[in-house]
Formats: structure tokens, C-alpha cells, sequence
């Protein structure tokens, strides 16, 4: 039997609450729950029914104590009903008694807002990150691209200045004068990664004037073209040269030295010596601009390796080497066949 309040004394008016103590499940079973599972005396009424997980006998109230001889009947019936809930852990067929779900606290609201703000701050931080990864892609390519063009031309400068030889360097009074040519014969050379010989050496190869005879030191076109494929033969390689009749048009001197420098070709010009007006000078062409200007290595300096002329003084020499002198405009091109 439960345990009633108050016992022994005068019935109150006021409904009193019967508090149960769940017996032991083996005391549970040996009352089976009646069916259905109702439970009727008078005017007071207790429903069980199958409802979902959850819920719990909470309190029994009373308001006449001459349901006495029933009470307990119903104590058999929910004891039951705890124990069999007790055992099969929450199953959703356990009858139980139906308690109405509690609403949320303010604190359970507001960490459900709260929890919301920062999923949606989530969201936009990852798409502000995303475009901001995306804009710094781009910024950092952009930067890769340009440190990689500076630093190609860091390196065609510092090969320039180290393939560089200046003509007065090397030789004899009369080899010095007119060593132009097999300067740009080892430049070109160097560009290719042969091991060059000296000025006088590659004077020899070819059969060019020595010492300080009389006549004209100045090698020929086929020569200068002849040091730099016999030297490319002796290592193995094959380099070929040819030469081409420039005129005196600085746009189609322009364009034709665009186009062989566009096939990676390595480029001699004789032509008027721009700087003194004499009568041929040889120079290594290393780039043409979008200006017409064109950037030289000429051997006539010791820092020639990077001298820029202008279109100007460009079209003024090959007309003074063809109008004054009578004597043709040259391109000479060299490509390796592999």
C-alpha cells in the first residue's frame, strides 16, 4: 500500500497528492496491468495511453477519500506501468502516463538565437574568405608572373654582361681596331653556351688577317658566321647561320629582326657605326621594342652589353652605310638544329 499524508487524522478539505515510491521490478510483475487501461471510481477519472518516448507518473490527486478501496488498485496500475516503462527503456508501445512537453526556457531561446547568429556569421565568413583566397590567388599569380619576367631578364642581363667582351681587350693595335667582328662571333657563341677561344683564336679558325700587317683587319659576314659553327662543330653541336640584305627601310629592318628574334634566333647587324658615322660596325641584337628602339650588345664599349639605340639613329646608319659608303646593310642569323 502507499504511503498516505496525513494518516490517522481528520480528512481536510483541501485535495492531498499521493506521492509513490516505485516498487522493485520483480515486485512490479506479480500484478499484471488490468486491460483497458482505465481506471474509474465516481467523479475522478485516470487515462493511461500509448504515447510517444518519455513521460513519467508525476502525482495522483484526491479530493474524496472515499475512493480508499481503489486506491490500491491504482498504485497496482502505475507501479506497473513505471516498471514495464524501467525495463524496456523508453520503448515507444509502453503505455504511458501522457505529460505535456515544457515550453522552452529564456535561456534556451536565447541560446537557440544566438546559436543561429553564429551559423549564419559562419556562412558569411566562409564566403568573404572564399572571394578574399580568390582575389589573393589572382594578386599572388599576378606577382609569381611578374617576379618570374624580372627575373628572366635579371638572368639575359647577367648572362649579357658575362658573355660580353669588349674588342680592344684582346690583340694586336690593328686586331683591336677592327675586332668588332669576332667580339660579336664570341658573343654570339657564349649565348649559345660554347666555350668561346680567344679574339685572336677565332681570327685564326677562319683565316682573318693576324698581327699588325697592312690592308683591312675587318672580317667578312661568312667568317664571323663560319667562328661561331666551327666552334659549335668541335662541341658537338650543330648551329647553321644565314645572312640577309637589309636595305635601308628601318621598318622592314625592324620587322625582320622581330621575326627571326621570335623563332630564337641570335642576330648580328653591320651597318654604319652609329655612335663614330664609320663606314661598318658589328653589333649583337638582343631585343627590338615596341618604340623601334633595339638593345645591342655593341663590343665597342666595356659596358656595351645593354646599350639602346634609338629608331632614329637605327634608320640614320643604314642609310649612311648604303648611301655614303655604297656598301650593303647585313643581318646575320644563327639558329641551332637539333
Amino acid at each position: 500500500m502507499p504511503h498516505l499524508t496525513p494518516n490517522n487524522r481528520p480528512i481536510p478539505t483541501n485535495p492531498f497528492s499521493l506521492q509513490p515510491t516505485a516498487p522493485s521490478l520483480q515486485d512490479s510483475l506479480r500484478s499484471p496491468l488490468r486491460s483497458p487501461a482505465t481506471l474509474s471510481n465516481k467523479n475522478h477519472t485516470v487515462q493511461l495511453s500509448q504515447a510517444p518516448q518519455g513521460g513519467a507518473v508525476e502525482n495522483i490527486s484526491f479530493t474524496d477519500w472515499n475512493l480508499w478501496d481503489d486506491i490500491g488498485s491504482v498504485w497496482n496500475q502505475a507501479t506497473n506501468v513505471i516498471a514495464k516503462w524501467s525495463a524496456h527503456t523508453f520503448a515507444p508501445s509502453q503505455p504511458t502516463i501522457q505529460v505535456k512537453r515544457s515550453q522552452p526556457s529564456w535561456a534556451q531561446q536565447q541560446y537557440s538565437r544566438v546559436s543561429n547568429l553564429l551559423a549564419n556569421f559562419s556562412q558569411e565568413t566562409q564566403k568573404t574568405w572564399s572571394s578574399f583566397s580568390h582575389q589573393s590567388s589572382q594578386f599572388f599569380n599576378t606577382a609569381i608572373d611578374e617576379a618570374i619576367a624580372l627575373k628572366d631578364k635579371a638572368v639575359e642581363n647577367v648572362k649579357g654582361f658575362f658573355n660580353h667582351i669588349y674588342q680592344f681587350s684582346q690583340g694586336t693595335a690593328k686586331e683591336k681596331q677592327a675586332n668588332c667582328g669576332p667580339a660579336s662571333a664570341f658573343i654570339i657563341g657564349k649565348n649559345f653556351g660554347l666555350s668561346m677561344p680567344s679574339l685572336s683564336s677565332i681570327r685564326a679558325s677562319v683565316g682573318a688577317p693576324r698581327g699588325n700587317g697592312s690592308g683591312a683587319f675587318a672580317i667578312t659576314t661568312g667568317q664571323l658566321g663560319r667562328a661561331v659553327t666551327k666552334q659549335a662543330e668541335k662541341e658537338g653541336r650543330n648551329i647553321r647561320f644565314s645572312e640577309d640584305n637589309l636595305g635601308t627601310n628601318v621598318d622592314s629592318t625592324l620587322r625582320k629582326m622581330r621575326e627571326e628574334l621570335a623563332k630564337g634566333k641570335q642576330l648580328v647587324l653591320l651597318t654604319s657605326n652609329i655612335a663614330s658615322g664609320s663606314r661598318g660596325h658589328y653589333v649583337v641584337i638582343n631585343k627590338v621594342n615596341d618604340d623601334g628602339s633595339i638593345e645591342v650588345s655593341d663590343p665597342q664599349s666595356q659596358n656595351g652589353a645593354g646599350r639602346t639605340h634609338s629608331r632614329r639613329e637605327l634608320e640614320q646608319a643604314l642609310k649612311k652605310r648604303t648611301n655614303t659608303y655604297g656598301l650593303a646593310n647585313t643581318l646575320i642569323s644563327f639558329e641551332e638544329i637539333k
